[in-house]
């Protein structure tokens, strides 16, 4: 972890009203790099655990517990959180060829922050991912309980670096290929009466190639397939597609000496 710079400006506090008021918090040119172990531990876990363990203090005492239930909690609001020109990388070790990725010019808005989370919080995101694609979000979360309205917008987003991933579920090799998205997404955690998961927006992959492993010509390959107007519901699930546009798709073909297509083997097959 580095962190260059972190200014918290404008603080008043109040010890009777138990009140602290902040104007801004900033910090800027951060680096945080993150990896998962095979074990499934990440890095920080170990990092931060406290020096011998878990602590073993004994539970509170009924006075201690009255008085902690009483307690009268601070207030806390802070005008803007900013953070500005942060990095992050990270590696997943618990796969057989790790994964890498890495997030550059990361900078991110909250205004309007109170404690306790009380009101929407309105966000505002954007980051390079990979050095070539772009994810925007901007839009609104609630803390308590948990909820996000927001505008989502991911700009070629390329799928290589995610190849020890798709190993899991491909016998094939993703040579080339990006994802586009852009659309509404709305999430809440307590759904009574509507979809926990909403989405409305365009998906998009293109340039996309696929070859078999050690196989020089492509599979499959295309030139963009856009599917537009879509209406996503997760749980309940259900989607709704406007339009699907498919350009250049094209496909070799090859029926080995034991009769099976070469297509057929490009999904991983299942212990």
């Amino acid at each position: 972890v580095t962190v260059p710079v972190f200014n918290v400006e404008g603080i008043q506090l109040d010890l009777q009203q138990q009140t602290i008021e902040v104007t801004k918090v900033h910090s800027a040119d951060a680096r945080f790099d993150a990896w998962m172990a095979p074990n499934g531990v990440v890095n920080y876990q170990t990092l931060f655990t406290p020096v011998g363990g878990k602590e073993t203090r004994g539970p509170p005492s009924p006075a201690q517990a009255k008085q902690a239930q009483v307690a009268k909690p601070w207030a806390i609001t802070v005008d803007e959180i900013g953070l500005k020109n942060y990095h992050a990388s990270y590696e997943d070790r618990t796969l057989p060829k790790p994964a890498h990725v890495d997030v550059d010019a990361m900078n991110l808005t909250v205004k309007d922050v109170q404690i306790p989370f009380k009101q929407p919080l309105p966000v505002d995101l954007s980051l390079k991912l990979n050095e070539t694609g772009a994810i925007g979000v901007k839009g609104t979360v609630t803390v308590e309980p948990l909820k996000a309205d927001a505008n989502l917008k991911l700009e070629h987003i390329e799928i290589r670096p995610f190849q020890p991933y798709l190993d899991q579920f491909l016998n094939a090799e993703v040579r080339d290929g990006a994802i586009d998205l852009d659309g509404v997404v709305h999430f809440a955690k307590e759904h009574a009466n509507a979809p926990m998961v909403q989405f409305q927006g365009n998906l998009g992959v293109s340039q996309l190639a696929i070859a078999e492993k050690n196989v020089l010509t492509d599979a499959v390959a295309w030139k963009a397939l856009n599917i537009n107007r879509i209406a996503l519901d997760v749980e309940p699930t259900a989607v709704k597609i406007a339009e699907i546009i498919w350009q250049e798709p094209s496909a070799q073909i090859v029926i080995g000496s034991d009769g099976t297509l070469n297509l057929s083997r490009l999904a991983a097959s299942s212990p």
